[in-house]
């Protein structure tokens, strides 16, 4: 019997995934797409504990594969990070920071890179075949981080590649990958959670669920790290850029990494959002709702077709941020939303 036991929704993907595995039929990439924290790379580690357990009930958690699987120690499972982690990936694993739970690592950030070089070593190990299982399963993690040049090295590997070789490739950003790449791979699209599949995870802190569920769009990913960063924090600092009492770059010193722009970029999306509700008389669908004093103190300073062309404007802020452009002028950025 074959069961994703941790991850967590996205029944169609597990359905599909499981006819893959009792086919026997292993593709020679999969492209996992879908919204940053879904379970994408939960569901890969999962699919590849499952094809390696010796149980008849997958994954065991028991058995010497899944075990060692476990441990990140198994030969037919190859992590593909950025090369900045992967530098020291021994000692991220030793010290828990890269485990089963959490496979990117304490120290991921999108500020990284999957560099040529790495797709270059990829390509000189694949030649030779496994000694201690029938298949190699390389799990890019996030497979956007290659850049270019990384990227079109990575196609020649992926045209033909041995067949006891399988890539699967996780991204929340699949428009930044190459079509080739996107149109040679087996996509495994994922979606957002549904609130009754989002309650079922055991969060670290108490929080009002269905606040973490809207402020998060049903992705435990990102109420995950909303939590660790202190959501009444990024609120708290958004506020202050907002009404001008204080710049990004007074919020934001020393390094700026991305991931902490994005969730603020996030933050005043919500802010955005909320004050259109306020503006089309909705305050039931209002997620800050502890600033609404705030929001009616503005509420008729601003026109309704100006917030409606900010909220975009962020969301072409949150691109920019993915797509890496220099973090100085994301920080500028932040200061043309101001109420005052």
């Amino acid at each position: 019997m074959i069961s994703f036991k941790k991850t967590i929704g996205n029944e169609k993907a597990k359905e599909y995934l499981k006819k893959i595995l009792i086919s026997k039929k292993i593709p020679s990439s999969l492209l996992f797409i879908g919204p940053e924290g879904v379970g994408k790379a939960t569901c890969a580690f999962e699919f590849i504990k499952i094809y390696f357990c010796l149980n008849e009930d997958k994954p065991c958690d028991e058995c010497i594969n899944c075990k060692r699987i476990n441990h990140l120690n198994f030969p037919g499972l190859k992590l593909v990070l950025p090369y900045q982690i992967e530098e020291h990936i021994i000692d991220e694993i030793n010290s828990g920071s890269i485990n089963s739970e959490n496979l990117r690592g304490e120290s991921f950030s999108r500020d990284y890179t999957i560099s040529i070089n790495q797709i270059r070593e990829i390509k000189e190990e694949i030649i030779y075949p496994p000694y201690e299982s029938d298949r190699v399963f390389y799990l890019f993690l996030d497979a956007d981080l290659m850049g270019r040049e990384a990227q079109n090295a990575f196609l020649k590997t992926l045209e033909e590649p041995p067949p006891y070789i399988t890539f699967i490739l996780i991204s929340s950003h699949p428009e930044l990958l190459v079509p080739t790449i996107r149109s040679r791979t087996q996509k495994i699209i994922f979606t957002p959670l549904n609130f009754d599949e989002f309650s079922k995870y055991k969060f670290s802190r108490i929080y009002n669920l269905e606040y973490l569920y809207n402020i998060s769009g049903g992705s435990i990913g990102k109420a995950k790290k909303l939590i660790s960063k202190n959501i009444e924090e990024i609120k708290q600092k958004m506020l202050q850029i907002l009404m001008r009492k204080k710049s990004p770059y007074q919020f934001l010193k020393g390094e700026i990494k991305r991931d902490d722009l994005i969730l603020m970029c996030n933050v005043l999306q919500f802010i955005l959002k909320d004050f259109l509700n306020i503006k089309s008389g909705k305050e039931d669908n209002i997620v800050f709702k502890e600033m609404i004093p705030f929001y009616l103190r503005y509420k008729d300073k601003i026109s309704y077709e100006e917030i409606e062309r900010r909220y975009y404007e962020s969301l072409e802020l949150e691109n920019a941020i993915i797509n890496r452009v220099n973090t100085s002028l994301i920080l500028l950025s932040f200061s043309k939303f101001s109420f005052v």
